[in-house]
C-alpha cells in the first residue's frame, strides 16, 4: 500500500492561464541592460493582510505554485519575483558571465524590485521557495540592508542549507554548450532514481518540466557563481536573520534535507519550524492557506491537525515497505 497524500487539489493549464491573465506583469530594470518580470496580482475583494513578494526557486516555473498563488491572492496583493536565471529576465548583456548572476547581484537586484515596487517603509512579506528561499534569508541578514526594506515577516519553503557542488558536480555544471542536452538527461536520471521518491512521481514531472523550460546557460552560469563562492551555506548567516521566519520543510521530500532545514531553522533566533510532510503538499492550496494565517497573525493549529494525522500514517506505511 502506497503512502497517499491529502490536502491536494487537481490544477491544470488552463488554470494557470487564467492566473496570470488575471494579473499584470511588467518589467522592472535593476541594473544596465538587466530587467526581472513581476507578476502583479490583486485580491477580487478587499486586501485582508500586507502585501507578498515571492521570489521563485531555482530553474522553477510558477505552474507548480498555482494552487498556493490562488490561496494567497483571495487576500493578499500578490508580487511573484522571477531572478536573472529565469528565461523570462530579460538580459541585453551580450557576453553574460558568472558575475551577472552571482548571489549578490540577486541581493541587489531584490533591494531594487522593493524599491520600484514602492514598498519601501510599508508592511510587506516575503515567500520563498528552495534557491529563492536562500536569497531571502541572505537578504534579510546583510546588516547594510536598510531596515525600511525588509520585511515585516516571512516564509520560506525547503531552503537548501548546504548548497554546494561535489567534485562530479563541478564538473556537470560546467559542461560545454553542446553537451547540455546530454547533461540534461544525465540530471533527469539521477534526480528520478536517487534524489527523489518514489511516493511522489508528480514532483519529478514537475522538475523534469523546470528544466526542460529553463535556460540552460543562465542556470549553468548562476550555478558556477555559487561554486565559486565556496557554496551556499545557510548556518553562516542564519543567526542574522533576525526577522520573524518561518521555515518549512517536508519530511518525506528526500530532495529538501529535512533534518538539515529543521537546524536551519533552530539557528535563527526568530523562526519556527514546520514540517508539511509531502514536497505536494508544500505546493498546494492548504500551503496558502496556511501562509495567509500565518502573515496575518492568526492560529493555524486546525489547518495542521488533519496533516499531523497523515504524516504520521504515511511513516508507518513507508517503514512497513521498507522492511
Amino acid at each position: 500500500m502506497a503512502a497517499k497524500t491529502s490536502d491536494v487539489s487537481d490544477y491544470n493549464w488552463n488554470d494557470w492561464v487564467g492566473f496570470v491573465e488575471s494579473g499584470k506583469t511588467k518589467y522592472y530594470t535593476v541594473a544596465d541592460n538587466v530587467a526581472l518580470k513581476v507578476l502583479e496580482v490583486a485580491p477580487e475583494e478587499e486586501e485582508k493582510g500586507a502585501p507578498i513578494i515571492f521570489i521563485a526557486g531555482w530553474a522553477s516555473n510558477i505552474f507548480g505554485w498555482i494552487p498556493v498563488l490562488v490561496e494567497i491572492v483571495k487576500h493578499h496583493r500578490l508580487f511573484y519575483l522571477e531572478f536573472r536565471d529565469k528565461l523570462s529576465s530579460k538580459i541585453g548583456i551580450q557576453k553574460p558571465t558568472t558575475d551577472d548572476f552571482k548571489v549578490d547581484r540577486s541581493i541587489e537586484d531584490l533591494q531594487v524590485i522593493i524599491k520600484k515596487l514602492n514598498l519601501e517603509g510599508k508592511k510587506f512579506h516575503v515567500m520563498g521557495s528552495s534557491l529563492g528561499s536562500n536569497i531571502a534569508l541572505d537578504y534579510l541578514s546583510r546588516e547594510e540592508i536598510d531596515p525600511s526594506l525588509k520585511p515585516y515577516s516571512t516564509m520560506v519553503i525547503g531552503p537548501v542549507p548546504h548548497m554546494e557542488f561535489r567534485a562530479w558536480r563541478k564538473m556537470l555544471i560546467r559542461t560545454p554548450r553542446p553537451l547540455m542536452n546530454t547533461a540534461k538527461k544525465f540530471v533527469k536520471w539521477y534526480m528520478r532514481n536517487f534524489m527523489l521518491s518514489s511516493k511522489e512521481p508528480e514532483q519529478f514531472e514537475k522538475y523534469s518540466r523546470n528544466l526542460d523550460e529553463a535556460d540552460p546557460l543562465r542556470i549553468r552560469l548562476s550555478a558556477i557563481a555559487i561554486d565559486n563562492m565556496g557554496g551556499y551555506v545557510l548556518v553562516k548567516i542564519a543567526k542574522k536573520v533576525t526577522v520573524k521566519t518561518i521555515v518549512v520543510g517536508a519530511s518525506l521530500d528526500l530532495l529538501h534535507p529535512v533534518d538539515e532545514i529543521e537546524q536551519l531553522a533552530k539557528a535563527m533566533p526568530n523562526a519556527e519550524y514546520l514540517d508539511l510532510g509531502t514536497n505536494k503538499r508544500t505546493h498546494d492550496t492548504i500551503m496558502g492557506k496556511i501562509a495567509h494565517k500565518y502573515f496575518i497573525e492568526e492560529e493555524y493549529d486546525e489547518l495542521l491537525k488533519p496533516i499531523t494525522a497523515q504524516i504520521a500514517e504515511d511513516k508507518k506505511i513507508l517503514e512497513q515497505e521498507e522492511r
